[in-house]
Formats: structure tokens, sequence, C-alpha cells
């Protein structure tokens, strides 16, 4: 069941063959986009989780040779995973939506294609949402590498209040019932969606509280930035009045 969640058409899907024979307690959840040079680290992350996951990953409809990796990858891998193909929706709310749609486990853990959980990641979100909070955050941290002076990382090291998704957990049941992800545009200037994990977040933190998972550890990449690019950045600003 999705309830009033948004899911998109699935146009092609692909399973491991660990898919069907599972033993999972966390479905982890992933959207991505034109990623597929973060994929491989990704992916391997995951499989080194010391918790039994699941993993069901969206592709948004991306141009650069992720289907065709993912199809591959799906077919020698061992870890219990199935892929999702989208036409693209311009956002990450509809293909998470979509993945978590298709998990079958009680909690769904979220993180970003450009990060890399530790292994007690997803143990740590399981048991900071055994005490029934209906959102656990987990901390963030930049990967130890060189990286250009425009360039970008997440850094979370308390609950933050903007909920990013590179490290959340909730139940399943709660998830949908809260109606997922949402969808919309704050800003008609941006070309993707904003602020839907602050949305989400904040509504399941009020009706059902938010544990702090400090030992759910993952690292993100440092994304190159340009300096352009990093002021047209500052653009999606403008939208922080409306979500507070």
């Amino acid at each position: 069941m999705t309830g009033d969640m948004t899911v998109g058409a699935v146009t092609a899907r692909v399973a491991s063959a660990g898919w069907a024979q599972t033993s999972a307690r966390a479905s982890v959840v992933v959207a991505t986009h034109n990623r597929v040079g973060f994929l491989p680290g990704l992916l391997e992350a995951l499989a080194a989780q010391s918790l039994d996951v699941e993993v069901v990953i969206a592709d948004d409809g991306s141009s650069d040779g992720t289907w065709p990796w993912l199809e591959v990858f799906a077919a020698h891998t061992s870890l219990p995973l199935l892929a999702l193909r989208l036409d693209h929706t311009g956002g990450p709310s509809v293909p998470r939506n979509t993945a978590a749609a298709s998990a079958r486990t009680d909690v769904l853990a979220v993180t970003d294609d450009d990060c890399l959980p530790e292994p007690g990641w997803a143990a740590g979100l399981v048991d900071a949402l055994a005490g029934g909070a209906w959102i656990a955050q987990g901390a963030t941290r930049p990967v130890d590498c060189r990286h250009g002076p425009w360039d970008r990382a997440v850094s979370v090291s308390a609950p933050s209040g903007l909920f990013e998704t590179c490290n959340l957990g909730f139940p399943r049941e709660r998830f949908v019932d809260l109606g997922g992800f949402p969808t919309f545009n704050v800003l008609a200037h941006l070309p993707r969606g904003f602020g839907e994990d602050v949305v989400f977040g904040a509504l399941a933190a009020r009706e059902g509280g938010l544990a702090w998972a400090g030992d759910a550890v993952v690292r993100h990449r440092w994304i190159s930035t340009t300096f352009t690019e990093h002021l047209q950045g500052i653009k999606r600003l403008a939208g922080f009045p409306w979500l507070a």
C-alpha cells in the first residue's frame, strides 16, 4: 500500500538473485540521477553493513549509463538489490517514494548516491527507532580527501532541523501514513524540488518524535563545484524563509 504517497511509473526493473532470498531487517532506499561513478562505492558500503539489509534504488531517468550499469551489477552481486527505472521526474521525492513502495521490511533507511555509509549505519538507525520514534537522524561527516575551495559536502553532527536525506530512518508504516516525501517546487526558478526532506522530517518528528542516532554514521563525498555553481547554489537559500 502507498496511501496518498506520490510514486512514479516504473519503466524497467531488475533484481539480483539475492533479492528473492533475503532476511533483511531494513530496506535501504536510494534515488539516483546521473551519478554512475558514485554507485560502486555506495553499493560496496551497503554490502558491508553489519545488519542484513535489502537495497531498493530508483534511477530517475539517468542519461549517463546508470541503468545499464545497474543491470550488470544486479546480475553479479550477492546483495539483495532491486533497481527501478523511471522517466526523469526532476527531483528526488518521486524516486524515493517509488523505491519505498517496493521495500519489504518494517524500517526504511535513506541515504544518497554521493554517500558512503559506515558498516554500523543501518544497525544504528534500527536501534534508534526501537524506542518508538517516527524518524531517526544519524551523523554525517565529509570524507577525508583533498577538495577544491568551492567543493561542497554535508556535515551533520547533531539534529539539524533540516532532516538531510543522506542519513535518515523511519518505520515504513509511518512513512506511508504521512504520504512519503512531498512533491512541490518552492522556488519556481529551480530545476528540481527543494525542501521535501525538511517538510517530511518536521512532520514526522512533530507527530511521533525524533531519535538522534549518533553511531549511525554516513560519510559524504565532496562534490566538485565551481565558483559560479557555488553562487547558483546560494539562490536556493531563498526557499528557507518559506520552510521556516
